[in-house]
């Protein structure tokens, strides 16, 4: 994927140089890095895309380069590639248990390390097109597959999933505590949609806090049945004891439903504007 930024850390010159000149002839931009401080400030400093990281460096190794770069919100979601050598299983196992997306063994071979980091970067954008805390796709994706998707199914129901009032309980009880019911939300959801075996039904966000998803009408009013039940049972358990105390409920969890004969309903921006003036339905 030409035009990505790559990071290669690698305190041999000689091979920091070859991986350069391999990754620059494909159209990437490169810089290089060797040793691990450096590694960490051009991480800093600079719009990486994806970072060949070896263990082996002179000041720290490979292993503390990610980790400071997962304890830095800035720099967390950057993937990285382990350079390790053939006989190190103990260093590319231990680098997977701590999430480095793939890893290669030198020496190595050039075509499968071109495709090693085409695959990274393809995977991270798909990440990067995705809401972090849910992993659903956002706003742009979901209306680009919910336009082909009308294109061809001539049968649905639409639902919508709102937090509303999401943005006050955030400034009252805290980002985490609304990003983590929101994951909660996702999480119910993907459960509802297994069980009832509909895992392949499309969901995503039409803004943050607003997620829709279609399925057959057929298992609608399951649907319905279902999440209201466990969202209702959910939601209390994620509320900060303040609220639980005081019997408060700080935000309101909203069902919209709309069938694909709804003349109202006809293209994105019309299911869109229709979901929203129909979420009347309070699940909690």
């Amino acid at each position: 994927m030409g035009g990505s930024h790559l990071l290669v850390v690698e305190d041999n010159v000689d091979l920091n140089e070859m991986v350069c000149e391999l990754f620059e002839r494909e159209g990437y931009e490169v810089t290089p890095a060797f040793t691990g401080v450096e590694a960490i400030e051009i991480t800093r400093s600079k719009q990486i895309d994806l970072a060949l990281l070896d263990v082996r460096l002179p000041d720290i190794d490979g292993f503390e380069v990610f980790r400071n770069m997962r304890e830095d919100p800035a720099t967390r979601r950057i993937p990285v590639i382990l350079l390790t050598e053939r006989r190190e299983r103990s260093n590319r196992l231990q680098g997977l248990e701590l999430g480095v997306v793939d890893y290669i063994t030198k020496p190595f071979d050039s075509y499968e390390l071109k495709l090693r980091v085409r695959n990274a970067l393809s995977r991270s954008l798909m990440r990067k097109s995705s809401n972090p805390v849910t992993e659903f796709p956002l706003a742009p994706e979901t209306e680009r597959k919910l336009a082909q998707l009308f294109a061809y199914a001539s049968e649905w129901t639409a639902f919508q999933v709102s937090l509303v009032d999401i943005d006050r309980f955030k400034n009252e009880y805290g980002f985490i505590a609304g990003a983590d019911l929101l994951r909660a939300v996702a999480l119910t959801l993907r459960s509802v949609l297994r069980d009832l075996d509909q895992e392949g039904a499309y969901v995503g966000h039409m803004t943050a806090d607003d997620i829709v998803f279609l399925v057959p009408p057929s298992v609608a009013d399951k649907v319905v049945e279902s999440l209201k039940t466990r969202l209702a049972d959910m939601f209390p358990r994620f509320l900060p004891p303040k609220a639980r105390q005081e019997g408060t409920r700080p935000v309101d969890i909203r069902l919209a439903r709309v069938n694909h004969d709804n003349p109202a309903a006809k293209g994105v921006d019309a299911l869109r504007s229709t979901l929203k003036s129909s979420l009347n339905s309070v699940v909690y």
